[in-house]
């Protein structure tokens, strides 16, 4: 297994790169993984906290659109779409 932690521009072009690759598809206009071959987080817009008091946090939009996908065999992704390795994965899989 291949875990990919994804960041795009905006939902259209990360969804557009997810088919495109051939890890989803859309069903019924809701996007899916293929069956047996894939697993799709999306986690879309991301939001650290930037500042501000444990009463009045203050967070901040983390540029771009994100989702992680678990794949079973590798993937070369369009370059619209970076596949990042953070340090600390916001999101794993169990």
């Amino acid at each position: 297994m291949t875990d990919y932690y994804l960041r795009a521009p905006d939902a259209d072009t990360l969804q557009s790169a997810l088919i495109e690759v051939g890890a989803a598809q859309l069903v019924d206009g809701a996007l899916v993984p293929l069956e047996g071959e894939d697993a799709i987080d999306i986690i879309g817009v991301w939001y650290e906290r930037t500042g501000g008091t444990d009463e009045d946090p203050v967070y901040t939009a983390v540029p771009g659109y994100h989702g992680n996908v678990r794949s079973v065999a590798p993937i070369t992704w369009p370059e619209t779409v970076e596949a990042m390795e953070p340090t600390t994965p916001w999101r794993v899989w169990g």
